[in-house]
């Protein structure tokens, strides 16, 4: 049998994710990871360099699990899987129990990818889109009130940060991080085409900008 944490190594993490998740960590900002999709063993396998290194310490991480049993001095799955996070609900609930730990002064930055992070992004005090989920995208859109800023021409970085914490009424805005990077990186730049390691990296040089307040023009190919 196969260690499930020996699997990992043949992840590929998106390029800028392991410089935002030590730099958050340097930062003593504590660091949550909720997933539908994968497992416990499988997300911290996939991040054992880093942990080992003492590179980032994460909070908590809430998943799915595969059930194991101990026969022969191993543990081996039994092939059952204990459903802890299957939903956006069960994300919205999630986020909902780690705002009562959070100082009254403190504000949640949530980032997704998928359709069950819609509930996540949309509750927390800064909602971030990352990668290319278009049925988050058009499922964001929906919701009543909320503004998707995909072109930095609609809100200027400066301030970006408090834009996004804000209410205003019954508006609420969401970053789609990769489209509004690309919006920057066409005004300083003549790029006609980006691969996908490099809209990465950049989308998450933004992130890591807008949260630690550096310029938005920083590490931009």
């Amino acid at each position: 049998p196969m260690p499930i944490r020996s699997i990992p190594h043949l992840v590929r993490l998106q390029e800028g994710v392991e410089d935002f998740l030590i730099k958050t960590s340097q930062q003593g900002i504590p660091i949550y990871i909720c997933s539908a999709n994968w497992s416990n063993d499988l997300i911290k396998g996939s991040l054992q360099h880093l942990i080992d290194k003492k590179a980032v310490k994460f909070a908590d991480v809430a998943s799915s699990d595969l059930e194991f049993d101990k026969r022969g001095g191993l543990m081996l799955s039994t092939g059952k899987i204990r459903r802890n996070i299957v939903t956006a609900d069960d994300k919205k609930k999630y986020l909902e129990e780690i705002r009562k730990t959070t100082k009254p002064e403190g504000r949640i930055v949530y980032i997704g990818d998928g359709q069950p992070d819609v509930l996540g992004i949309l509750n927390a005090d800064v909602g971030i889109i990352v990668g290319d989920g278009s049925s988050l995208r058009e499922t964001a859109k929906m919701a009543r009130g909320v503004q998707l800023l995909t072109d930095s021409a609609q809100r200027e970085f400066d301030g970006l940060f408090d834009a996004l914490c804000e209410r205003d009424g019954n508006r609420q805005y969401v970053l789609d991080a990769q489209k509004y990077g690309e919006s920057i990186s066409s005004q300083i730049s003549d790029e006609k085409s980006v691969d996908a390691a490099a809209s990465e990296k950049r989308t998450w040089s933004l992130i890591s900008n807008l949260c630690f307040g550096t310029d938005a023009n920083t590490n931009f190919p």
